[in-house]
């Protein structure tokens, strides 16, 4: 995930778009910005503060990082997880 929304980041400054410069793009999509990410004990990394700084004019909301090793071992339980936390969010 962190690779990929670099690599996001990097390709598409998401700061000067606008729903208007994107005919049938959402809106939603370029303004809030919700960071998951599975790792090996380091959490998000800071990576919600560094979507903040490569997109300003976003609304970072609460990440959520699961431990790769829960991803694979406790299925269930990181199902329930992610399901709190998106209801959490309102999705």
């Amino acid at each position: 995930m962190v690779v990929s929304a670099r690599i996001l980041t990097d390709l598409h400054d998401l700061n000067s778009k606008t729903p208007e410069s994107h005919s049938g793009v959402s809106p939603y999509i370029l303004t809030k910005l919700i960071p998951f990410s599975t790792h090996a004990g380091s959490g998000l990394s800071g990576f919600d503060d560094k979507l903040a700084d490569v997109c300003p004019n976003s609304t970072i909301g609460e990440g959520l990082a699961i431990s790769g090793s829960d991803a694979q071992n406790d299925q269930d339980r990181v199902r329930n997880t992610v399901n709190d936390w998106l209801t959490g969010l309102g999705y």
